[in-house]
């Protein structure tokens, strides 16, 4: 089961990891509202659909002012949104996410997948952040780091080193903050019985944090009955008639 950005941030959120503040909003009166609220000189508003792509197709637009925010709702709010996951059709847009803007000075590429071949979780590593992973699987494979958790040691402090120097970070407290972010993304991924929490893209701020700027989360279908909080949060309209169909014999 997936579930929206917004969501996705504000589990990360209850786990104390480093994303933007922000609002979901389903009018263009609240987007202009909670934009005042936000009151940041930088803001990002976000298309809010299943399917990836959606900076690329114009569901991602960079705000510098209330007047912006409102022109981006309008232009993209209940209107569907075409990306290379929707189809011809494309899907429409009923909700959006306002949040403020980061200063960034480097994009990575993290993900945790549920590899059952393997038995264990997998982190998908790559300095290449802010495309999606199968364009840097075809052009540049070579810059993708695959590092292997097993459930008997959890991550290890050189998996943590192994990874930052995949980003090219040297600085103690980066690789700090790194092992930080693994840590409790794993942790989630354990908790919540998730198959995938993807982070594109990771940042570096030009102030020296890490952040998680994106997030898509994808739950265990078969394991959503121990998690009537996560259930909660399917939105049916995003899903096809098929999968609601499957899901309900």
């Amino acid at each position: 089961m997936n579930v929206h950005e917004y969501q996705a941030k504000q589990l990360l959120k209850e786990y104390g990891l480093p994303v933007s503040d922000g609002v979901m909003v389903e009018s263009v009166c609240d987007a202009e509202t909670q934009a005042n609220l936000l009151n940041s000189p930088l803001m990002v508003v976000k298309a809010q659909i299943h399917a990836g792509g959606r900076g690329k197709a114009g569901g991602v637009i960079l705000c510098q002012s209330v007047a912006a925010v409102k022109a981006a709702a309008e232009k993209i709010l209940n209107k569907p949104l075409i990306t290379h996951q929707t189809g011809p059709a494309g899907q429409i847009v009923r909700r959006l996410y306002i949040e403020n803007g980061a200063n960034i000075e480097q994009e990575f590429y993290l993900s945790f997948v549920l590899d059952r071949a393997h038995g264990c979780i997998t982190i998908i590593s790559s300095r290449e952040g802010g495309t999606d992973i199968e364009e840097i699987a075809k052009i540049n494979p070579e810059k993708i780091v695959k590092t292997l958790i097993y459930p008997t040691t959890g991550i290890m402090d050189y998996q943590i080193r192994h990874i930052a120097k995949t980003y090219g970070l040297c600085d103690k407290n980066h690789i700090k903050q790194l092992g930080n972010i693994l840590t409790k993304l794993y942790q989630i991924l354990l908790d919540k019985d998730a198959e995938l929490i993807e982070i594109n893209p990771f940042v570096l701020t030009k102030e020296g944090s890490l952040h998680l700027l994106d997030a898509k989360v994808s739950f265990e279908e078969n394991a959503l009955f121990k998690h009537p909080d996560i259930e909660a949060l399917r939105d049916a309209k995003e899903e096809n008639a098929l999968e609601t169909l499957a899901r309900e014999h």
